[in-house]
């Protein structure tokens, strides 16, 4: 083979790519601004409602308290990052420095192996494997939202969007039960990480459904396995929850206070930084209290129709174009404001990229613009209402890297033969593994 040979091969390496991106998140934790940083941001802080959350948890209270208050039993977070983050104080120290590096670390960690799905989604599609994981491996808010939002679940929602998105392309080639047993309970350790997702995956599994049916396959059994799996495992949650509260809490319980607060004109009032609203939390409980709050938001909202139009205009826009108000320009206005415009300019080119992606599927690849249409189109409809950060668009970033890289069809055509799949998701493939 010859060396070009070998070092193009290199190049379209996933496992190589993705170890450059690791290699470029970790050098810039180990920047004098980052380490810097670091060393300011208080312990205590880490993790937020699911810290506190984690905090009690090691300190044997069980799951409950997400405020700096004992409140008792919650489920203002979906498990995985209060028991990732248990996990972490048991083996660091309960809100230590070390504790925080390590997540800080695993986060990036998980946005440098995004690449890989993210390169094996995008090669199903077209010619664009290696164009679309590079792009996510130079991604800015890759490197960024892992880091200042760390103490959320970002990173590991995003890594698992992605997956989803590779998944439910390969699921259609196969009839095995096992693996769409393995499809329902990869979507549901997504639910157990972001709520958020549960909007998408009625619309994914549909239209699976769909194209299995015109295939003439087993469009029931099939996804009722992957639905089944999902349920599965967000069964044991749901069923803690009702034994706690004695109503049903599929997912997490906070919409319509999350609803009430950023539709309040009296400003963003929280139990975790306001003494009378922790006083009315503790007084009613948790789901008496979201009840009571979604109650008064939708009040507000029909006496203020105009307001809420606008703001949840500006919601929008905060969401997919992002401002300096917006919060990871925010929290970078430390090394500069020339940075916050330069992330502003590099999300406005993914948005681009993005649209010109959704133009090709829907002339050139109409059998995968559904569900990758489905991602930008149902994800930030409760984020539209509610609160709007571009940082809450991060875990549906890997699906518009991977519309991105499918928009650059448009200006440099992929040559056929290198990252393409012999069958596209859309048809029947020439053997059904089963």
């Amino acid at each position: 083979m010859k060396s070009s040979d070998r070092l193009r091969r290199t190049l379209r390496s996933p496992v190589f790519i993705a170890t450059i991106a690791l290699v470029l998140r970790l050098l810039f934790l180990w920047t004098p601004p980052s380490r810097m940083r670091i060393g300011s941001i208080d312990g205590l802080g880490l993790g937020y409602e699911a810290g506190r959350i984690a905090q009690s948890i090691v300190s044997g209270r069980g799951y409950s308290s997400p405020f700096q208050s004992e409140s008792g039993p919650t489920a203002w977070v979906p498990p995985a990052l209060p028991f990732l983050l248990a996990a972490d104080f048991k083996l660091f120290g309960m809100h230590s420095h070390a504790a925080l590096v390590f997540i800080l670390v695993l986060n990036e960690i998980f946005s440098a192996a995004t690449c890989i799905p993210i390169f094996f989604a995008s090669k199903i599609i077209s010619d664009t494997g290696a164009r679309a994981a590079w792009l996510w491996s130079f991604y800015p808010y890759a490197v960024l939202v892992p880091f200042y939002a760390a103490r959320w679940y970002m990173s590991l929602s995003a890594l698992l969007a992605a997956c989803i998105l590779f998944a439910t392309f390969k699921i259609l080639r196969s009839d095995r039960s096992s693996r769409w047993t393995g499809y329902g309970l990869l979507w549901g350790f997504e639910l157990m990480t972001n709520a958020a997702f549960a909007s998408i995956a009625p619309f994914l599994l549909l239209w699976l459904a769909l194209r299995l049916r015109a295939a003439r396959r087993a469009w029931i059994r099939l996804p009722g396995l992957a639905a089944a799996a999902l349920v599965l495992v967000c069964a044991p949650w749901t069923i803690r929850n009702y034994a706690v509260f004695h109503t049903w809490v599929p997912l997490r319980p906070n919409f319509g206070f999350e609803l009430w607060r950023f539709n309040n004109p009296a400003g963003l009032l929280h139990p975790a930084s306001d003494p009378p609203e922790m006083a009315l939390y503790v007084r009613l409980g948790e789901t008496v209290y979201n009840r009571e709050k979604k109650a008064e938001a939708f009040r507000l909202i029909r006496a203020h129709p105009g307001t809420f139009a606008l703001t949840t205009a500006h919601r929008v826009k905060e969401f997919w174009v992002g401002t300096e108000s917006n919060s990871v320009s925010t929290m970078v206005k430390w090394a500069g404001h020339w940075r916050s415009r330069a992330l502003l300019a590099t999300n406005l080119g993914l948005i681009v990229l993005t649209m010109a992606g959704l133009s090709f599927a829907w002339f050139r690849k109409r059998e995968v613009f559904c569900p990758l249409v489905l991602f930008p189109l149902i994800f930030p409809l409760v984020y539209y209402i509610t609160v709007s950060e571009t940082a809450y668009r991060y875990p549906i970033d890997p699906i518009l890297i991977v519309l991105a890289a499918l928009g650059t069809e448009w200006i440099i055509p992929a040559q056929s033969g290198g990252d393409t799949e012999s069958d596209s998701p859309g048809t029947e493939p020439a053997r059904i593994h089963r």
